[in-house]
């Protein structure tokens, strides 16, 4: 795509974003860690002098340089900065950048992921972000996020091991290749420690729940002429419920309620064909005493069941882990130019969650309601189970047993002591089993519908044992109805890299630095689902298989020409070679950067990139499977119902199974990238930081929405589109979609036509751009007799998202888009203060998060801001204690007072752990 081409209402808003940006530093006094919170930043000045000339590798590039800023801005977090802002783990301070600016799913959600965790880089997706520990690519999570797209787990990083994080957000792809789309994420682990250091760490919420331990070890040591360095780490944290919170504990904190609460329908047989309307088989006043926790309940114009208002806070909001990490480096220095160097690192999680109980839904399996030979007439029945049914909370939990190893090792040294030269393999890998309790279908229709006794108008006959339906189940009885279920799944990555560094010919401003690089890897991934799951055995339940293997190739280069003492010009290329089932075989990308320095304080710089990204294995290698959704029927909705309202149409919300499989015919997704900015260091103390970026993809890949599949079955069955255009039914467009959607036959009965199932599956068809600013500060004082104090400030504002479903249909807008299909936030904020003096140290760290839609898309609601504190006081030179107190105001999530749906506010945005508190140790040998 052509930047140009595009109608950007963005630049009307770039000079007072600009404005704005300039001033931030002097209007708060919180800042983000910039490129200068790198270890070489903690200096003194006659230190920063004496290491003016060292060497260092940047992400975004592989020619050492002496600065830190380069033409791509690169944002740096320490391991100090990660403990003094409060945070646990490496992905609790990753969600806190501020190019973060994307909604993801999370332990409150409940999905294919559960057990992962992942940052989107403006809003692009968390797929489109390269993860690297030390420049090296790290396996895939196995399992497929929201069961379409590949992640990788920054859960399963140990903050213990982590020097520091570097952060590009933008195209990298003539750099590292495919995957560094909006951005990389390089995770540098330690090599240079000395001493033993050990720190024990308990945390827990001032609301319950969520209790955490943590020991940590890391040290370094020489062993005859290796060096060798050592992290180990141990966390377990327990879960925290829903019900633990008591905004969110019950059906009676709908911010919407105006009038009783309408109960969750735990216990309900619904009669279709009642002619009055009051369609709920009334069980009697005591009809639903047999279980303890349900009341006798009624929903106007439906009629009475059993309910519960606090049945939906029976899941987890965070899992409950028990993590063990284990790291070793070792370096060895052969005396000739030439050193040898490897790495290890292990991490074992068990973890487990638990997203509702379990339930039985009469319509779900047996795709429709049946007909009821007592009742006389077409029925649904449905069952929720409580935790004392089913013998605790914990019985339909989801358990998690992960293992991740990584290996490294390699050669380096030097060719005539000037070109510099690297051999390196390394292997990842990651291997999941999932287990968790599911009904036997036929187990569960039997029990409570007996066998079928015939079929009328092809719904099955039966009589439904309401003994059974309202009485009590016990945790016997819910046992031989269950089966354990088991998911094994694991993903690998290998690769062979050879690459060389040095300096050749000489230019006005010095030599020409130059790097090369050619890479070999392959990667592969298998998801093995139970055979009942697959085969439908289970009740209500459905999984994603798959699994393939790709190998790439790659060779790559790069030149740093300072055409001047203040002017320097970057190129770099790349090309990748694909060797798999797809169409991909490979793609060239490229790289053009520029450093201007008009006085010594002042960096104007600029880049432009080219990028790729290879289709996820899943997108490519998914095996047949299905999935349930509530969606609205078009179709009926607008041939039965023409005028009314799709949300209020009889037809809205049904629920429907669907099937997906992946697609060997993708094309890669194709990007650009482009930043402009500056950067401005009066002195050793201040420095500030602005860029604007512009980053555009196509061909973005990801599955034929559901809704879009109806919307064009509806216009094509029709012959008309909602505006009244003539639409053509003979179509390839609407052959595919009519052919999409599997419909019951039209013969008069009640559920005539109605939607049997939808099948879907991933397509190149989706433009995304997302242009905007991002700026930062730090600011330094040391005095005498005061202390050190220091201001960290980051800022990223969003001017233009966009988005069109396929390539050639207008582009539209998603910053200011106010539906709840848009969850992405405007700007993000992240800024700490810090105070040093004597032996106390003293921290305030805040994020503001911008605004997002409301529930009833008619507004902005809220930005949510948080700060967390730590005081650390050193009782000796190797004894020091902190104690942090994270959100430590208890702000709950921004107040949305249309919000209908519980939790009553977006999960992928915000969570509800409240105020968290702890006291950490930390003692030097």
């Amino acid at each position: 795509m052509n930047p140009k081409s595009r109608n950007f209402p963005a630049r009307q808003r770039l000079a007072s974003a600009l404005a704005l940006a300039l001033t931030l530093p002097f209007a708060t006094a919180f800042a983000q860690s910039t490129e200068d919170d790198a270890p070489e930043a903690e200096s003194t000045q006659s230190d920063a002098d004496e290491q003016k000339l060292e060497t260092i590798t940047v992400t975004g590039s592989r020619i050492p340089r002496t600065e830190l800023e380069t033409a791509t801005p690169v944002v740096v977090i320490d391991s100090v900065q990660i403990e003094r802002e409060g945070f646990t783990t490496i992905h609790e301070a990753l969600s806190t950048l501020t190019q973060a600016t994307g909604s993801v799913q999370n332990e409150q959600f409940g999905g294919f992921t559960q057990n992962a965790n992942a940052v989107d880089l403006r809003g692009l997706g968390p797929g489109r972000v390269l993860t690297l520990i030390n420049g090296r690519r790290m396996a895939d999570y196995p399992l497929p996020y929201n069961g379409q797209s590949n992640i990788v787990n920054l859960g399963a990083i140990p903050a213990v091991a982590v020097e520091r994080i570097e952060v590009l957000a933008g195209g990298a792809s003539a750099i590292y290749g495919s995957d560094a789309v909006a951005g990389v994420i390089n995770i540098i682990l330690k090599k240079d420690v000395t001493g033993h250091n050990f720190s024990a760490r308990v945390d827990g919420t001032d609301a319950g729940g969520g209790a955490t331990k943590r020991a940590q070890a890391a040290g370094g040591f020489d062993l005859g002429e290796v060096h060798f360095v050592y992290a180990a780490e141990y966390l377990k944290r327990d879960p925290i419920w829903a019900y633990q919170r008591e905004q969110i504990d019950s059906l009676e904190d709908d911010p919407t309620l105006a009038g009783p609460v309408i109960n969750t329908r735990s216990i309900l047989l619904q009669d279709l064909l009642d002619p009055d309307g009051q369609n709920y088989v009334d069980p009697g006043a005591n009809g639903c005493a047999a279980v303890p926790e349900l009341e006798y309940s009624f929903r106007p114009g439906r009629g009475y069941f059993c309910g519960r208002p606090d049945d939906v806070s029976q899941f987890t909001i965070r899992n409950a882990d028990d993590n063990l990490s284990l790291y070793v480096g070792a370096d060895h220095d052969f005396g000739n130019g030439i050193s040898a160097f490897a790495s290890a690192g292990y991490w074992k999680s068990e973890g487990w969650a638990n997203f509702a109980t379990p339930f039985w839904f009469s319509n779900i399996n047996g795709g429709g309601p049946y007909f009821d030979a007592e009742l006389g007439s077409l029925v649904l029945a449905q069952r929720i189970f409580t935790f004392d049914e089913i013998g605790g909370n914990q019985a339909n939990a989801n358990f998690f047993d992960e293992t991740s190893l990584d290996l490294s090792f390699g050669l380096r040294g030097y060719f005539a002591d000037a070109i510099g030269w690297e051999a390196s393999y390394t292997h990842s890998g990651y291997d999941t089993v999932k287990h968790q309790r599911y009904f036997d279908a036929a187990a569960i229709e039997s029990y409570f519908l007996g066998e079928a006794q015939g079929d009328i108008e092809g719904f099955p006959i039966h009589t439904i044992n309401t003994d059974r339906l309202y009485a009590a189940m016990t945790p016997e009885i819910y046992r031989s109805l269950t089966v354990n279920s088991r998911d094994d799944a694991d993903s690998s990555s290998d690769q062979l890299s050879l690459s060389f560094t040095g300096e050749f010919g000489q230019l006005a401003g010095g030599p020409i630095g130059f790097a090369a690089v050619i890479e070999a890897g392959s990667q592969d991934y298998r998801i093995n689902l139970d055979p009942r799951l697959v085969n439908g055995d289970y009740w209500g339940f459905t999984g994603t298989g798959g699994g393939g293997e790709r190998d790439r190739y790659a060779i790559g280069g790069e030149v740093s020409m300072p055409l001047a003492d203040n002017l320097r010009l970057s190129l770099a290329g790349r090309y990748d070679q694909y060797d798999d089932i797809t169409i991909v075989d490979g793609a060239a990308t490229y790289n053009v950067g520029l450093e201007y320095r008009p006085i010594e304080s002042v960096l104007i710089r600029g880049s432009y990139a080219t990028s790729f990204r290879a289709p996820d294995m899943h997108y490519v290698f998914a095996d047949p499977s299905g999935f349930f959704a509530n969606v609205d029927d078009e179709y009926l909705c607008r041939r039965d119902e023409a005028g009314v309202p799709i949300n209020d149409c009889t037809n809205a919300g049904v629920n429907i199974a669907g099937t997906r499989v992946g697609n060997a015919a993708l094309k890669e997704e194709e990007g650009e990238s482009f930043t402009v900015g500056m950067v401005w260091a009066p002195t050793s103390a201040l420095s500030m930081t602005l860029d604007y970026y512009d980053i555009s993809l196509e061909e973005v890949v990801g599955d034929f929405s559901l809704t879009t599949i109806l919307e064009r079955e509806a216009e094509c069955r029709l012959g008309v589109d909602e505006n009244g255009n003539v639409v053509d039914a003979n179509s390839g467009r609407c052959r595919d979609a009519v052919a999409r959607v599997t419909r019951r036959p039209a013969d008069g009965t009640a559920l005539a036509e109605a939607i049997l199932s939808i099948g879907t599956g991933p397509i190149n068809r989706a433009v995304l751009t997302n242009v905007g600013v991002d700026a930062s500060a730090a600011y330094r004082i040391e005095t005498a007799s005061m202390g050190d104090f220091r201001f960290d400030l980051g800022w990223s504002h969003v001017l233009d998202q966009e988005f069109s479903e396929f390539a050639g249909d207008p582009l539209v807008d998603l910053r200011d888009d106010l539906s709840q299909q848009q969850l992405d936030f405007r700007s993000r904020i992240r800024g700490s203060v810090s105070w040093a003096v004597s032996d106390w140290e003293f921290t305030v760290f805040g994020k503001r998060y911008g605004s997002v839609g409301s529930f009833d898309e008619t507004y902005r609601i809220r930005p949510w801001i948080t700060y967390n504190t730590t005081v650390s006081y050193q009782f000796a030179e190797n004894f020091g204690l902190t104690l942090g107190v994270d959100n430590v105001l208890d702000q709950d999530p921004p107040a949305d007072p249309t919000y209908a749906a519980y939790p009553y506010f977006s999960i992928f945005n915000y969570d509800i752990y409240g105020r968290e508190a702890f006291l950490q140790l930390d003692w030097k040998l």
